[in-house]
């Protein structure tokens, strides 16, 4: 056995899931075929993923830091390379 002395129970944000830490910004673009779409901010990856032919919107991106442009990357099943940058800052 053994002695404590009180307990406190907190949350930081970091523990909630990424749906529910607020503003996440919604990336939207096409895609010719099958594509991995890249994010990155300040030259980091923030998130990757595939997405099928057509139109696509990301909405469950939460960058990295508060503010700094999204760059991001279409690569389609070719190589073809397609680039935008999306201004992104959070109020």
């Amino acid at each position: 056995s053994f002695q404590f002395r009180g307990a406190q129970l907190s949350s930081v944000p970091e523990m909630l899931p990424d749906s529910r830490r607020g503003y996440a910004p919604v990336v939207r673009g096409v895609a010719n075929s099958n594509a991995r779409v890249e994010v990155r901010q300040n030259g980091y990856t923030v998130y990757s993923t595939v997405v099928p032919p057509g139109p696509f919107a990301l909405n469950d991106i939460h960058p990295s830091t508060l503010s700094g442009d999204l760059d991001v990357t279409v690569i389609e099943a070719d190589g073809t390379r397609h680039n935008f940058t999306l201004p992104y800052s959070s109020v």
